[in-house]
């Protein structure tokens, strides 16, 4: 009796496998900011369609949501004195205990940061018909004022802490071009602007000084994985961080202490110059993560053109290798995305519905340098399209993929995908952008090869879904129009591959 009673716990106990209901769930955190002091961490979890701000204390972290009642706040920055929490909420600039905002923006910002002494905030604002440009906006009063004059769009700024000069991302002004995001710096009225790390050929994103104002501290993806690096004025530039991982968020407090996130929401802490273990400090889905079977994603090489490309596959759960499986060509070009070692909860419903999801790195990807990310011929498909398509055939040849079950999912590389083969079971077309004004830049033009089942799935991005759409039936394919998002998308999507 005691055996069957322990029988039938482990059952009720066993994990499951991912589904589309979990998206309902998941709580996404969005950015993580530490104290300058270190004491505190203030994010921003994203679920069932609102985004809220939260907080914990690093001696002993009990995570509280700050404000019961909002729904859309997001960049939580502490001010340098860590006694201001400024956010952004509804599109405007607070700071919490203040009841009123402290700016009222016709846009909501880019990015936010503080001055050094604590009495001003710049941020990055869009403006119709114009590049992002750098503002600054004091606490109590004042007109904003320009600070960086560079040619191509500004992405982020942050002054130091002695208020003698500003970082920033930039890129340059190269239309139809990939252009690396390098790290700037300049003097606090903008002059003796110069590039740091120009010798590190990745995109610099979530920027850092250190206390003494010497040190930026920034992250880079690089094949598949993210790293902390650290650059100082001299040019000289240095990796941190060596783990295989992918980092979402990156804050600095001034005792050197950092924390960062993981894809699966993990927020976490660890030093950035001496030895030591990261610790969690908050990790929203764990008892899910625990009650489901996730599969991890395994690195795959292949060859292209006379190049190695890299990709990322994941199995379905009880992964048997003498059976084929149905293959999902999930492309990551809207816009076009690095995959690498991370959790994907999308990747893992798709999994475990039966399917192998492969998700490649295709010429033109970032995260492999400007070169690499230049590559792609004036063509239509280009030699990104090459790529995918020997990505499959790996498989094929490694006996994981059913050759007559290759299905196809993204946005303008799946449309020409359907005018250039019919080897795909089926096609998924998310928001194709369709670029009228050249004989070989819209799909529509290979409208007389479509022969692929095709569901386009529009979300408003623009006109591309329509027209696929209309010329997929005047070629009497089977095809489908969907203007949806979120859950009901991927469930739609799950319908349409396994009909």
């Amino acid at each position: 009796m005691l055996l069957l009673f322990l029988l039938c716990a482990a059952l009720l106990n066993a994990a499951q496998p991912w589904s589309v209901d979990d998206l309902q769930l998941w709580r996404e955190v969005v950015e993580a900011h530490i104290s300058p002091d270190g004491s505190t961490v203030a994010w921003v979890e994203s679920s069932r369609g609102c985004t809220t701000l939260w907080q914990a204390a690093t001696a002993a972290p009990k995570p509280r949501r700050l404000h019961e009642n909002a729904c859309r706040e997001s960049l939580p920055r502490w001010s340098p004195d860590s006694r201001q929490l400024a956010y952004v909420s509804d599109g405007q600039i607070w700071i919490v205990g203040v009841s009123r905002p402290l700016a009222r923006l016709a846009s909501p910002p880019l990015t936010l940061s503080w001055s050094p002494d604590s009495s001003a905030l710049t941020y990055v604002l869009r403006e119709p018909g114009r590049d992002p440009e750098m503002y600054a906006v004091p606490v109590g009063s004042g007109a904003p004022r320009r600070i960086a004059h560079h040619p191509g769009p500004d992405l982020s700024s942050l002054p130091s802490p002695d208020g003698s000069r500003i970082a920033w991302v930039s890129r340059d002004a190269k239309p139809q071009s990939y252009v690396i995001a390098k790290l700037h710096v300049a003097n606090a009225d903008g002059s003796r602007a110069k590039v740091l790390a120009g010798a590190l050929d990745r995109d610099v994103t979530h920027i850092q000084w250190s206390s003494d104002s010497r040190t930026i501290y920034f992250l880079a993806d690089d094949r598949g994985a993210t790293h902390v690096w650290s650059a100082r004025a001299d040019g000289s530039v240095r990796q941190v961080t060596t783990a295989r991982e992918r980092l979402t968020g990156f804050s600095l407090a001034d005792n050197g202490r950092a924390v960062a996130v993981h894809p699966d929401g993990e927020i976490f802490t660890f030093p950035v110059d001496v030895a030591g273990a990261p610790s969690t400090l908050a990790s929203p889905n764990a008892d899910l993560l625990a009650a489901r079977i996730t599969s991890p994603p395994e690195e795959i090489r292949f060859p292209s053109d006379g190049r190695t490309i890299q990709g990322w596959i994941v199995k379905p759960p009880a992964f048997d290798r003498a059976r084929r499986y149905p293959l999902i060509l999930d492309v990551q070009d809207a816009p076009r995305r690095m995959c690498g070692v991370e959790f994907s909860l999308r990747t893992q419903i798709l999994a475990a519905r039966g399917f192998v999801v492969l998700c490649a790195n295709p010429r033109g990807t970032p995260g492999f340098g400007e070169e690499f990310g230049n590559l792609l011929r004036a063509r239509d498909p280009g030699d990104d399209f090459d790529d995918l398509m020997r990505a499959a055939d790996y498989l094929v040849t490694k006996g994981l993929a059913d050759p007559a079950r290759i299905h196809i999912i993204g946005g303008l590389l799946a449309a020409w995908a359907i005018g250039q083969t019919d080897r795909f079971r089926s096609a998924v077309a998310v928001d194709p952008v369709v670029v009228y004004g050249g004989p070989l830049r819209s799909p529509i033009n290979y409208a007389d090869n479509f022969r692929t089942p095709t569901l386009v799935i529009d979300t408003g991005v623009g006109p591309g879904a329509s027209a696929l759409y209309s010329a997929l039936q005047a070629r009497r394919i089977d095809t489908e129009l969907l203007t949806l998002s979120g859950a009901p998308q991927l469930e739609s999507i799950l319908s349409w591959l396994t009909r």
